[in-house]
């Protein structure tokens, strides 16, 4: 006699293992609601790279403008010094009228319509004395239409920078 008892049946009385089909469907829709989280996520993240890239776009627009009217205005007060004729401004920020430029997205100078509508005002801080010259504070303004709403209505955009900026008379 053993005294080892071996049981032999294939059949027991304990539940089977594995997972039922309601279970299964919860789990599906669990992960689908995931998923599609996930990807709304990622619509959104998109959108906004890309409103980010054309804001940064923007602001270094404008700051190039306001970097070439600073060269335009240092360059007049060298040129005023020397007593030499200076050449013309081109463009001439330090003038009384507001100037309108167009510019593609990849910063190159463009005609109307393109994506960057760049606006340039000129106010007097210090009035221009005969001879000498004065201080304008040049205001860039960069207007953009970027995506839809929801009404299918384009979205418009707008940067503004300005600083103050010597000149001399020319």
């Amino acid at each position: 006699m053993s005294l080892l008892r071996v049981n032999r049946s294939f059949h027991s009385n304990a539940p089977e293992g594995g997972f039922s089909m309601v279970e299964m469907l919860m789990v599906a829709f669990i992960m689908g609601v995931g998923i599609l989280g996930l990807t709304m996520l990622q619509t959104m993240a998109l959108r906004t790279n890309t409103g980010s890239r054309s804001l940064t776009s923007a602001v270094m627009l404008a700051d190039r403008v306001l970097d070439q009217a600073e060269v335009l205005g240092r360059n007049s007060l060298l040129w005023s010094r020397s007593k030499v004729a200076p050449p013309a401004l081109n463009p001439n920020y330090f003038g009384a009228a507001n100037l309108t430029q167009y510019y593609k997205y990849d910063g190159s100078t463009g005609a109307v319509g393109d994506y960057f509508t760049v606006t340039v005002a000129p106010t007097d801080v210090v009035a221009s004395v005969s001879g000498v010259g004065g201080i304008k504070l040049i205001t860039v303004s960069v207007t953009w239409s970027e995506a839809v709403n929801a009404s299918k209505v384009a979205v418009s955009r707008n940067v503004v920078l300005s600083r103050r900026i010597s000149y001399a008379n020319t």
